[in-house]
């Protein structure tokens, strides 16, 4: 009899091992099949962003570079700003001579008064010499 009861517990415990062993089993290949999808995933989309990459460099390189005007302008350099301030003064002060010769600013050109009324034409020369 103990014997027998003996041969029953081994025969239950080997097939509660055999059904851990399984479960076991079972468990490492769920676990390697979502790894591997998910080493799968990643190197996808790894793929997909390089080739994105790629195609967006393969634009920039496509598109006619334009030459950017100002960079082909030499640095200003202190000597010919001065040169500029000085003609611009040169300017200003032959204006006012000629202002002072004149009797004041006129009008600019190509602005006629003819038809106007005279007290219309006095009050314009008044706004423009009051500027």
């Amino acid at each position: 009899l103990t014997s027998a009861i003996t041969r029953l517990v081994e025969e239950q415990l080997q097939r509660e091992r055999e059904e851990i062993m399984e479960d076991m089993n079972q468990r490492h290949t769920s676990e390697m099949s979502r790894l591997v999808e998910e080493q799968t995933r990643q190197s996808e989309e790894m793929m997909r962003e390089q080739e994105e990459e790629m195609k967006q460099q393969q634009q920039q390189h496509d598109q006619p570079r334009v030459p950017n005007p100002l960079m082909n302008f030499p640095p200003a350099n202190e000597q010919l700003l001065e040169a500029l301030e000085r003609a611009n003064e040169k300017q200003r002060e032959q204006q006012h001579q000629h202002n002072l010769q004149s009797g004041g600013p006129q009008p600019p050109m190509g602005l006629s008064l003819h038809g106007v009324s005279p007290h219309l034409a006095s009050r314009f020369v008044q706004g423009v010499t009051s500027d």
